[in-house]
């Protein structure tokens, strides 16, 4: 019987560095692809986000099974090898980092939907429980710290430094498969049970605010907050629509009167605020690489109630 081959395991600490290097490196390619000609991300919406996961997988994909070490790992002494101990086919190392990136692309997806959408709530799941898995595994799965983009790649992150300690890499125990189907139930009931913000507003009334905004032909993206801010005789109760476009435009005071307009008469609890913010945003999003710009406008939620919505 073949004996189980043996690797030397690098140290988690050693492996985050070399991440951060290919980090850098992806946001550099971004910012290459964003300067494109005649290729407009900022009006790509969600498949510019699409375009950076791919760019981003190709890379890892790429360098490790041509080199078997993308950058940032050749630096800090790494390499990528099957748990058999070959080099990498491409097929094993493009699924190496699809389930790696996976989580990060969905965390920041825009889809034009309500926060409280099915499919935003999945990707919401699908990004805890694949962070989750992988700080528990990098942590606790000891003594080869694999990822679950690892162990289901048949893949292994080892240093060729001499002297360092060889390891087999350990059988995936019970104890390790309960703690990772606990966190997945968990991961996937929390965007349900949960609610990312501060606000109390109801949530369906915010549900209800995004849809109005949504409607709009311009809106990529909508957002609904409140909070309170300080004029200089008072204390004031603002509410904030973050509109994300899905073109660049520039002093877009009409498109903004409109959204707060139709806000405050379509959701009448939203009307009573003593001012009413309405945060324009547009740029690119690769994911890898973001460039964003900022309108801010501010209107007065009592005189929005004496003017019709168009």
């Amino acid at each position: 019987m073949a004996t189980a081959p043996a690797f030397p395991i690098p140290a988690v600490w050693l492996r985050l560095p070399a991440f951060a290097v290919d980090l850098l490196l992806l946001y550099l390619l971004g910012w290459l692809l964003s300067r494109i000609p005649g290729v407009p991300l900022e009006q790509m919406g969600a498949m510019a986000r699409v375009a950076g996961f791919a760019a981003a997988c190709l890379y890892f994909a790429l360098n490790e099974a041509l080199s078997t070490c993308t950058p940032g790992q050749r630096l800090f002494g790494l390499r990528c090898v099957s748990a058999d101990g070959n080099p990498l086919r491409f097929a094993q190392s493009l699924s190496r980092a699809v389930l790696f990136a996976l989580p990060w692309f969905c965390s920041g997806f825009q889809l034009p939907l309500p926060a409280d959408a099915l499919p935003a709530r999945l990707l919401q799941a699908l990004t805890i429980a694949g962070l989750g898995a992988n700080l528990y595994l990098w942590l606790l799965n000891r003594p080869a710290h694999r990822g679950y983009h690892e162990i289901l790649s048949r893949t292994v992150v080892v240093r060729h430094i001499a002297d360092t300690p060889c390891a087999v890499l350990p059988a995936f125990s019970g104890r390790q498969m309960k703690v990772l189907a606990g966190w997945l139930c968990l991961s996937g009931l929390a965007p349900f049970l949960l609610r990312w913000d501060s606000s109390e507003l109801p949530e369906s009334s915010v549900s209800r605010a995004q849809q109005v905004m949504l409607d709009f032909a311009q809106v990529r993206y909508a957002g609904v907050s409140e909070g309170t801010g300080v004029r200089p005789s008072r204390q004031t109760d603002r509410l904030t629509l973050k509109v994300i476009l899905k073109e660049n435009r520039v002093l877009s005071s009409g498109l903004a009167l409109k959204l707060a307009k139709a806000v405050v008469a379509r959701v009448p609890e939203m009307a009573y605020r003593d001012l009413v913010e309405v945060e324009l945003i547009y740029g690119t999003d690769l994911g890898i690489y973001s460039r964003y710009d900022r309108e801010l406008y501010y209107f007065d939620a009592h005189l929005l109630l004496q003017t019709p919505a168009q």
